[in-house]
């Protein structure tokens, strides 16, 4: 991967984002509210922008713009990369998202993280050379000494935060994209993971030519040193877009010098930051600034094939992830073995009389099969809390190209398929057949009909 790398920057071609008067209006007629007002900017391979602002200035409604997520407003402007314009399918080929929580599966260590998206985003290699890019990536983020340690969440012990966002990082690098975007990179870390984790993006975008965009809340000085661009907002206007080692120059200039022993992002944000300043005084710092468009590099290359796996080995390969989860964490299946056979047991000996083939025992043995049948279904409701709190991330994944939605149905399907089977025989095996006398001839069709009411 590095070798590829390097050899796009020995020929002087580089990846190259740009976006250009992008707004966002939310409502209609009077009540019309612009959230974002002309926004320009650009960030090119092998470069890190950095979008900056107080509470309220529009950074996660620019973020969203960007990445093409759709909401409630209207949004306006031109979005190219690598001089193609910015469409839904561009970025799934061509670009990666972290998010500000990182969502990984707390029973995989990183290097099975890294394996799985290793093999679904480049199915083209063989074993070996994807191992060899395993190895690569885990080296690059600083990851060796964790590559056996469970991801964690919670409740289970696992990788510390600063090590979780550089394998969400891993992950989104295993993609090889053109580029990158990051929602608060440094949220949460104490300022030496920060500062680790701006000095690991700076490398990265290096030594892979990816073009990093993030939001940034309040960077320390050693953050904002790793930044090599960066866009300050204010109400939805920009108050700065350029180099951020030009930013204590640009204060200057504008009649606001960095006061002695002041870090210059934190001054720029004092300044436009309406709860503090006066409307007057950020309209005034706003007036001054003037775009002025960066220079773009003498040749962008084209932006990357697109090479995720095939929709068998997509379903595959997701069907043995979901299988090695289910064998290192079953409590959810097991939990419900466990829970249904106690439950329809004790309903099974509450009509233990229904065993007796009686007129009088048919409301019984009716209202037997109804608790049989609807107590086990309600306790679905548990399964679908627990997997709801994948869904963020399964919706990431799928926006990313990493997999097609119908490959996860299908692999989790295949996984449902003889769990319900086994959920079926605890509920009736013993309960119904064991205690209540059901007729064992029609053992198998009831199984099958119960497995289908799960």
């Amino acid at each position: 991967m590095r070798h590829s790398a390097l050899a796009a920057n020995e020929e002087g071609t580089q990846h190259l984002f740009e976006f250009d008067n992008c707004s966002y209006t939310v409502g209609s007629g009077d009540k019309a509210k612009t959230l974002l007002s002309g926004i320009s900017g650009s960030v090119k391979g092998g470069h890190i922008l950095t979008i900056m602002g107080p509470s309220g200035a529009g950074k996660s409604v620019l973020m969203k713009l960007l990445t093409l997520e759709k909401g409630p407003g209207q949004p306006t402007g031109t979005i190219k990369l690598n001089g193609q314009a910015f469409t839904q399918k561009v970025y799934r080929e061509s670009c990666a998202y972290v998010s500000q929580i990182d969502r990984h599966c707390a029973f995989l260590t990183t290097r099975e993280h890294l394996e799985v998206s290793v093999a679904l985003y480049r199915s083209e290699l063989s074993a070996a050379e994807q191992a060899a890019v395993v190895d690569d990536l885990l080296k690059q983020m600083g990851l060796e000494s964790c590559q056996h340690t469970r991801a964690g969440n919670e409740f289970i012990r696992g990788l510390s935060g600063g090590q979780a966002r550089r394998l969400s990082l891993a992950i989104a690098l295993s993609k090889k994209p053109a580029l990158i975007f990051l929602d608060e990179p440094t949220s949460g870390l104490d300022a030496a993971a920060a500062a680790s984790i701006m000095t690991f993006l700076k490398k990265s975008a290096a030594t892979n030519g990816t073009a990093i965009l993030c939001t940034i809340h309040q960077p320390s000085v050693k953050v904002f040193e790793g930044f090599d661009d960066t866009l300050i907002l204010s109400s939805g206007c920009t108050a700065y877009f350029g180099a951020a080692s030009e930013l204590n120059g640009y204060l200057e200039r504008i009649g606001h010098p960095v006061p002695a022993g002041s870090n210059p992002p934190e001054h720029m944000l004092d300044l436009v930051n309406k709860d503090f300043s006066s409307p007057e005084a950020v309209s005034a710092v706003l007036e001054r600034y003037r775009f002025q468009p960066a220079t773009p590099p003498n040749a962008v290359s084209s932006l990357p094939q697109p090479s995720q796996a095939p929709f068998a080995l997509q379903t595959w390969l997701l069907l043995k992830k979901l299988c090695k989860l289910t064998y290192k964490d079953p409590i959810l299946y097991v939990g419900r073995v466990a829970t249904f056979l106690l439950t329809c047991s004790f309903f099974a000996i509450i009509y233990i009389k229904a065993r007796d083939l009686a007129q009088d025992q048919i409301l019984s043995r009716l209202f037997l099969i109804m608790w049989l049948v609807g107590v086990p279904s309600a306790f679905g409701t548990v399964a679908t809390f627990a997997l709801n709190v994948d869904a963020k991330a399964i919706k990431r994944e799928v926006r990313d190209g990493m997999y097609s939605p119908v490959a996860y149905v299908l692999s989790h399907t295949l996984l449902q398929l003889p769990m319900m089977l086994l959920l079926a025989l605890a509920a009736v095996g013993v309960p119904a057949y064991g205690i209540a006398a059901f007729n064992a001839s029609a053992f198998g069709q009831f199984v099958l009909v119960y497995a289908c009411f799960l």
